[in-house]
């Protein structure tokens, strides 16, 4: 093959690569407008800075028509600067960027202009030029706050007991499990506190259930009065509180118990509680080599132990 023909080939390869390129462009300028026209989305286009250059219609309504968003930045004109919606569309910009190609989601919220705030999912997508340098991103919004609210529900219903409002039992274990790591890591001591109803089904057979429910809320409530900020309390099981005191030694977490049954007593003797519970109290100081389902064994052949003795006098026992 001569030099004249070498060189037509090479002339017909890059003609045919620039036909390809600008087949590829017009099929992203195809796509961009057809982002942007979307009458039932957000659509904003940034620049790889975050700047606003253009807002469709739908946008401009649903962030309010009367404010002028074009020049600003993305992250606090239009989505709230909070720590996690930075975080979430910096690390969004970041991949779409590396990734031009993709479609890259994220979810954040925003305050609309009567004060509400609502969650949007963001879909981001860039777009480059000729010698594909990034151009422009197009920012596609969808309004997800209903999900998102029977997403929080159905959330606190798995971490939260319905009747007291306190912390579920698998909340309340994962809670222990992050402090016994901080334990074994740091040495940091804390303590258990759990409390039983020993009456429980005697109550029951009693009273309507309804009664007693609104019964235990009250408890809780003088419980959680009793301690700290930064104690975590569940509702163990139907007839049994938990409580974890982070930082806490043996003599701390008795004290606490104390707390708590002087509370409950005095409520009792004043019959601010109607029906007659009987209460008992297991404390301990987590130490090296015990577990939480140890712990809790301990704790349940006390409440026989004590459930077995007839006395009206609330008791505290120490599990070694």
């Amino acid at each position: 093959m001569n030099t004249n023909e070498m060189t037509r080939e090479a002339l017909i390869g890059e003609v045919n690569r620039l036909r390809q390129r600008i087949k590829e462009l017009e099929s992203r300028d195809e796509i961009a407008d057809l982002l942007l026209q979307n009458p039932s989305s957000l659509a904003i286009k940034i620049t790889t800075g975050g700047n606003i250059t253009f807002l469709n219609d739908y946008s401009r309504i649903f962030l309010g028509g009367n404010v002028e968003l074009t020049g600003s930045h993305f992250l606090g004109s239009v989505i709230l600067d909070v720590p996690e919606n930075r975080d979430a569309y910096t690390e969004t910009l970041e991949r779409v960027i590396l990734e031009p190609e993709s479609y890259v989601t994220f979810e954040a919220r925003i305050k609309k202009p009567d004060g509400r705030e609502a969650w949007l999912e963001w879909t981001l997508r860039a777009f480059s030029d000729q010698d594909y340098n990034i151009t422009e991103i197009i920012c596609l919004g969808s309004d997800i706050t209903h999900n998102k609210k029977v997403e929080n529900e159905l959330k606190k219903a798995a971490t939260t007991d319905l009747v007291t409002g306190l912390y579920a039992r698998n909340s309340f274990v994962e809670s222990v499990d992050r402090e016994i790591y901080r334990f074994n890591r740091y040495g940091k001591s804390f303590s258990l506190i759990f409390s039983s109803i020993l009456n429980y089904q005697e109550c029951f057979d009693e009273f309507d259930q309804d009664y007693i429910d609104s019964q235990l809320k009250d408890m809780a409530e003088l419980f959680k009065d009793s301690l700290r900020m930064s104690d975590i309390i569940c509702r163990w099981s139907s007839e049994e509180f938990a409580v974890m005191l982070p930082e806490t030694d043996t003599i701390g977490v008795r004290r606490a118990a104390e707390k708590i049954r002087d509370s409950v007593q005095a409520a009792l003797d004043d019959q601010r509680f109607e029906i007659p519970f009987r209460l008992a109290f297991c404390v301990t100081e987590f130490e090296k080599g015990k577990t939480l389902d140890g712990i809790v064994n301990s704790v349940l052949d006390s409440f026989d132990e004590i459930s077995s003795i007839d006395r009206q006098k609330i008791e505290i026992v120490t599990i070694s």
